[in-house]
């Protein structure tokens, strides 16, 4: 890249814009210690219009982060709400659906070499499923443990084994937090026959 810039094989403009654009410390916005740096690159020119030096401004943006973190978790959580109350009934059968699926995931985890795609199928049917009623936590969580599996299925080291068993608890802490939420949204009852007017 900095040959790129420097050589000015490109405009100026358009060959910033290959260059890192931010630096982020951790993956999650609610964890301690985030930081989200935005970079941004001026040219100091030199005698016959050649780029010299480069200036990077760097500017911390973890608040902003943060917040558009939060709006949207907010905004997935109404939209939550009302997709649960829309179509409860089905709701409520995925959820049977999930249990089936963390026991596969407690099952295959388990073994001393659990079979990668097992794991990734039922991570991406929680995904998709969490997804589906904007159950923004929980999809996050699963997204995050199936693209694990996608980044070290390959690897000669094999399946991180310590990492994944981790990720499925820290799934399952968030999944019981959000079983605890539905209990006061709609009470413990799951077996009230409702009908449509």
């Amino acid at each position: 890249w900095a040959n790129i810039v420097f050589d000015q094989k490109l405009p100026f403009a358009s060959a910033s814009k290959l260059g890192p654009q931010n630096f982020v410390v951790g993956d999650n916005p609610d964890d301690e210690g985030f930081k989200h740096v935005a970079l941004e690159y001026h040219p100091m020119m030199g005698e016959e219009d050649t780029i010299d030096n480069i200036v990077a401004v760097a500017t911390d943006k973890t608040d902003e982060v943060k917040a558009i973190e939060d709006s949207k978790k907010k905004e997935a959580y109404v939209e939550m709400i009302l997709k649960l109350i829309h179509s409860k009934k089905q709701f409520y059968s995925f959820l049977d659906d999930v249990k089936e699926l963390i026991d596969t995931l407690k099952d295959e985890l388990s073994k001393d070499n659990p079979n990668p795609d097992i794991l990734m199928i039922n991570y991406h049917s929680l995904n998709g499923g969490f997804g589906t009623y904007s159950v923004y936590n929980l999809q996050k969580q699963a997204r995050a443990c199936e693209q694990a599996i996608v980044d070290n299925r390959d690897s000669d080291d094999g399946l991180p084994l310590n990492k994944l068993r981790q990720d499925f608890d820290d799934f399952m802490v968030e999944y019981d937090s959000f079983n605890r939420e539905l209990e006061t949204i709609f009470g413990e009852k799951r077996d009230t026959i409702e009908v449509d007017r």
